[in-house]
């Protein structure tokens, strides 16, 4: 190395050298004095992420422990209070015992009793006195299910002790019955409810209710449809021939076959309908049961009354309730089947009587029309065309697959444009048939009209249209209704109601008729690779014709009406919701009346109260057990969490705490090369000083 003055490498060198073995002194320093490994995050990043963790649960754990050692204090303060309970049952036993004997008169007995209702009062004072911090212990506000939801929670206490949240290992609910004598059934505030149906009054009881009137609507439109059904069914097995749509069997065997047939009819007829009546029970169970159980049950609570009473007195509203909607909804639900403002009904049992389901029904018309019309016209023109092509073959010559494909075509096609031509024309005219007792459109009669009427009466214009839609959509759907019977029985055309349109949607013999001419076949093949001259197949409908068309329609309408449930059921469902009232009526007669350990009057009442007396002790008892085994349970969570707390800590401190022998070594290493370090920076800024006496000389 060479000897200069401007840059001293062997100063710089010592003085880098120096300051890390000062910063590594100032380290150990820092963690000799303050006893901590890791002071920053600097020290061991992961090791101070991990201790903190390590520290907050250790926070927790301590807490958690605090905690359980307050509930045990509050077990405490209850038992406390319950072993004076205690004593006075055993006195009101003593008492009961003294008044159950014939050797006292009246006087006496009374005399008994009123110590008696003392000691009760005493229960009952002790049980609403007794808190901590403010939380009532034993008037029953512990006995319900903990909500913690809202500011001041309720029911259980909810202790928690864990550093999670985990019902199974970070908390215990303490649950505390109602220790008042009303409770326990001693004293003259000891009432019971008693009923055919007493605390059964539940959801559950509601489903039994609607399962039970379900069947009865199952048995009652059952009742209703299987004469008839049999009926029409023996006639057509009895009279008649297969050509004629009959079947000319013997009386025995029709009635059989008849009674077979029937029942498997009534049985789906009935069970659609038995459907349909569980669907507007579970809505009204939804929307008017379940809100006035709770309004109740929060209510009663609220009033100071015991929680079995409560869901009582709530399942009795919430019930009462739900039989108001049913009786609300008759006129919709009973007499009129709409229940789409209800619910959605299971597929095909029923839709809504207004503008929709009449559209459903309309369509449903259409294709009744569509489909006979076809048919009709299909049968003629290809029975013509058919007898005409085999004339201009010669004759008794049957036609050949392609000849016949050829004339199915072009007949097809001619009967679909007509059938789809005439489908209009009948939906329309049904449509005037349901809007002329609708829309109104200068019908007294309609909609107008009603809504006229309704304003007269008072109500409100949203009310008066509602109102007003209602009974004109009904009768127009009652229109729709006579229309197709009417035209299933007698094949009388749909048409506009009189005075309200020219007829033009009517289906007359002239829509069906096909004149010479009207359209030709002329692409049917001959038996030489050519084609047959034009044919022009006719038809000329009837009266007759057009009158079954209308049967047809008229009895597509009928079978589509039966199967939704719109005829035979009002009475059925008016006998359901009968029963379902009278039902509820029976089940929910109650009253209350003493109980047996109300007093000691009589002998009779005396000896009541000794059983009663034993029966409360038991109560009580309980709940003593009860929270003694809870008090046991929390003195070893205590114990547990302080052994855990303990263990933590001390893997927080090995990671934490510093090893002050290995450290007070890394001192006194760093300490002698730090004064190692300054003895040699002091040699080598001394080194320039020689280069100076070279250069003096």
């Amino acid at each position: 190395m060479s000897l200069v003055i401007n840059h001293n490498m062997m100063a710089f060198n010592v003085a880098r050298n120096l300051n890390t073995h000062y910063a590594n002194l100032a380290t150990s320093t820092e963690r000799l004095s303050t006893g901590m490994r890791i002071n920053s995050a600097a020290d061991d990043a992961a090791g101070l992420a991990i201790r903190e963790l390590q520290r907050a649960d250790i926070a927790a754990l301590m807490q958690g422990a605090r905690n359980a050692n307050d509930a045990i204090s509050l077990i405490q303060v209850a038992d406390g209070a319950l072993s004076i309970i205690d004593e006075k049952l055993i006195r009101m036993r003593e008492l009961a015992e003294q008044a159950a004997t014939g050797t006292y008169s009246s006087t006496q007995r009374m005399l008994i009793d009123s110590e008696y209702q003392q000691m009760a009062s005493e229960i009952t004072r002790i049980a609403n006195a007794t808190d901590f911090n403010g939380t009532k212990l034993l008037d029953g506000s512990l006995s319900g299910t903990h909500d913690g939801s809202q500011r001041v929670s309720t029911g259980a206490i909810k202790v928690h002790f864990g550093t999670g949240n985990d019902s199974a290992e970070d908390y215990y609910y303490i649950q505390i019955g109602d220790c008042t004598a009303a409770a326990m059934g001693v004293g003259n505030t000891a009432f019971e409810l008693v009923g055919p149906r007493v605390g059964e009054l539940t959801p559950e009881y509601y489903e039994e209710l609607r399962d039970a009137s379900a069947e009865k609507m199952y048995q009652n439109t059952y009742t209703e449809v299987y004469p008839g059904f049999y009926t029409a069914i023996y006639n057509k097995l009895v009279t008649g021939t297969p050509a004629t749509g009959g079947e000319g069997l013997p009386a025995e065997e029709a009635s059989k076959k008849a009674a077979e047939e029937a029942q498997r009819l009534a049985d789906e007829y009935a069970s659609q309908d038995r459907e349909m009546a569980r669907a507007v029970m579970d809505k009204i169970y939804e929307d008017a049961f379940l809100p006035a159980y709770e309004d109740a049950y929060t209510a009663a609570i609220t009033e100071g009354q015991l929680h079995a009473e409560a869901d009582s007195v709530a399942s009795k509203a919430a019930t009462e309730a739900a039989i108001k909607e049913v009786l609300a909804k008759s006129e919709t639900v009973i007499n009129d089947q709409n229940i789409s403002s209800l619910t959605t009904p299971p597929d095909d049992i029923m839709p809504p009587r207004n503008r929709e389901g009449a559209d459903a029904f309309i369509d449903h018309i259409g294709t009744q029309a569509y489909e006979a019309v076809y048919e009709k016209v299909y049968d003629e023109l290809f029975t013509d065309a058919a007898n005409k092509a085999r004339a201009a073959l010669g004759g008794g010559i049957a036609l050949n697959a392609d000849q016949v494909l050829a004339i199915h075509n072009a007949v097809d096609a001619e009967a679909k444009t007509k059938a789809t031509e005439l489908r209009t024309r009948v939906e329309n005219a049904m449509r005037g048939v349901y809007s002329s007792k609708y829309d109104g459109d200068g019908v007294t009669t309609g909609f107008e009209a009603y809504y006229n009427q309704e304003l007269a009466a008072g109500n409100p214009p949203v009310v008066a249209q509602h109102l007003a839609e209602k009974k004109a959509s009904d009768e127009g759907w009652q229109a729709m209704i006579d229309a197709m019977q009417a035209a299933a029985t007698s094949g009388t055309p749909f048409g506009i109601a009189a005075g309200t349109g020219t007829g033009s949607d009517e289906l007359d013999d002239g829509d069906l008729t096909f004149a010479a001419g009207s359209f030709s076949i002329d692409n049917i093949p001959d038996l030489n690779g050519g084609y047959l001259a034009p044919i022009e197949p006719e038809y000329t409908a009837t009266a007759d014709d057009v009158t079954n068309v209308y049967k047809s329609i008229g009895g597509g309408g009928q079978s589509w009406m039966n199967n939704h449930g719109l005829l035979g059921s009002e009475k059925g469902m008016v006998d359901t919701a009968t029963y379902y009232v009278q039902t509820f009526e029976e089940d929910t007669r109650t009253e209350w009346v003493p109980a047996a350990g109300n007093n000691l009057t009589t002998q009779e009442n005396a000896q009541r109260a000794v059983v009663a007396i034993a029966d409360a002790i038991v109560y009580k008892d309980k709940i003593r057990a009860h929270l003694g085994a809870l008090q046991n349970r929390f003195e070893n969570t205590v114990t547990n969490l302080n052994i855990q707390a303990e263990n933590l800590q001390q893997a927080e401190s090995r990671i934490s705490d510093v090893d002050v022998a290995t450290e007070m070594t890394q001192f006194v290493r760093q300490q002698i090369l730090s004064q190692s370090a300054i003895a040699m920076l002091a040699q080598a800024n001394a080194l320039p000083q020689m280069a100076m006496q070279l250069i003096g000389g």
